[in-house]
């Protein structure tokens, strides 16, 4: 459990370690721990992955964040009420509570960067009304709102820190900065809100600054990050140096279907010129179908996946070194770059499916397709398509966008940065060849490509 300090009020800061077996569990041990306690101190406690989970103030309410659909309130004389958030396509657009007895259901009206600025009733009355500056301090208000979900849909400790918080950091909207320094930016002020461009952008995640009004789901971090200029001009399709992004795409609709899929995808890709089927939909219900014989579910291993296309006239081998043994590429998207258009513009690998390094607990344990390597900005991105989390939302895939891991390309796919990949790929590689000996097609669009350089820059 992680404990965050929180700049302008004193704040009781205690490190605790304990199993429980249930919410009422710890929630008796937050109360023993908060009761020792300066008074008008707040603690605020965290999980292993850094998400609040109780906010306690001293003699007063002990709030306690079960899920971001549910929220239980202690009050101190020992009795409780609920909030619960629903949300559509990312946005809360509706709280249920029962704090004054009865339970209230009050509908959220949010503006174009997701503050909720109107609160109504079920009867569509007026229940309350917020107004805000640019930087997020409260101009005006009116009644009080069932939420604390406000300025950009983040949680607000107005009553007690004066402060937001943006999961990563807490940020304060009178001086229109974040309280922690960014981490994951070298910008000249690590503190700015961002970029100082409040009217256009927010940061769902104290992270990554995204665009809004081209992303129509920043809660699942679908958004472009800082990198939205230069990707609104490397997936131009003017631009000679965009490869070509249209390999079909299919999402995976069950949690272990990803090896059906990427088959459904390679079939798709090498098939179009024979006289098979290459409908995506018709080739993932097959493979599926086929697998499913071995069990509900059946998660397909690389030999099946080899098996599987080489019966479809797709010949696919394993990428090994001179002694037989998985080749270990180094830390070099360029060699990447070679190596991924030596077998013909695609390679399969397995991965971490939430793009996390094996030191950290994560193995490899997802199939997905590497379409070729950019550089962006002088910074090296790998383009994979992923049957679990797909770039674009109309494909309905079973995993959202991940911020700062991934991030949005066309028609499904996805840039994960070269870093990322390399630190959470598998071990395994397939190649598609012909012959074996030749790759069957090069469809990755590079016309002035450097031959010394070997990614394309941008």
């Amino acid at each position: 459990m992680k404990l965050k300090s929180c700049p302008e009020l004193v704040v009781y800061v205690v490190c605790i370690v304990f199993i429980v077996s249930g919410f009422w569990g710890y929630a008796s041990i937050v109360a023993e721990v908060n009761a020792q306690a300066p008074a008008n101190s707040v603690n605020f406690l965290y999980d292993g992955s850094g998400q609040r989970i109780a906010k306690i103030e001293a003699g007063g309410e002990h709030t306690y964040y079960i899920s971001p659909n549910l929220e239980i309130v202690v009050k101190p004389d020992g009795t409780y009420s609920f909030r619960k958030n629903y949300y559509f396509n990312g946005k809360q657009v509706a709280v249920r509570d029962n704090s004054e007895g009865t339970e209230q259901l009050s509908y959220i009206h949010q503006d174009h960067l997701g503050s909720t600025n109107l609160v109504t009733s079920e009867q569509g009355t007026v229940v309350s009304q917020q107004v805000y500056f640019p930087y997020g301090s409260t101009r005006t208000v009116h009644g009080s709102l069932s939420t604390e979900h406000q300025y950009t849909s983040q949680v607000s400790d107005a009553d007690s820190t004066g402060l937001y918080y943006y999961n990563a950091r807490y940020y304060n909207p009178q001086l229109a900065k974040f309280t922690q320094a960014d981490t994951a930016n070298d910008n000249q002020n690590r503190y700015s809100y961002v970029n100082n461009n409040p009217a256009s952008y927010i940061d769902p995640l104290g992270t990554t600054r995204c665009y809004m009004l081209n992303t129509p789901d920043p809660r699942n971090g679908e958004c472009f990050g800082e990198t939205q200029d230069s990707l609104e001009r490397y997936t131009d399709s003017n631009n000679p140096y965009t490869p070509n992004s249209n390999e079909p795409y299919i999402a995976q609709e069950t949690p272990n279907s990803c090896g059906s899929a990427i088959i459904a995808m390679i079939q798709a890709s090498y098939l179009e010129d024979s006289n098979q089927n290459t409908n995506i939909s018709t080739l993932y219900k097959e493979a599926l179908n086929y697998f499913n014989l071995k069990g509900n579910d059946y998660k397909v291993n690389n030999q099946e996946i080899i098996d599987y296309l080489g019966n479809a006239g797709i010949e696919t081998q394993l990428l090994r070194d001179s002694n037989n043994r998985f080749i270990n590429y180094p830390d070099d998207p360029n060699y990447f770059y070679d190596l991924v258009n030596r077998y013909g513009g695609n390679l399969i690998t397995d991965i971490n499916s939430y793009y996390l390094p094996p030191e950290e607990g994560f193995t490899p344990n997802h199939w997905v397709i590497v379409d070729g390597v950019v550089e962006i900005n002088g910074v090296h991105y790998v383009r994979l398509r992923d049957p679990l989390r797909s770039g674009d939302p109309s494909f309905n895939s079973l995993k959202n966008i991940i911020p700062n891991r991934t991030i949005p390309y066309t028609n499904g796919s996805i840039l994960v940065e070269w870093k990322t990949f390399y630190k959470t790929r598998g071990s395994i590689l397939m190649g598609i060849r012909q012959n074996n000996s030749q790759p069957i097609i090069n469809r990755i669009k590079s016309p002035n490509r450097n031959k010394n350089r070997g990614v394309q820059a941008i």
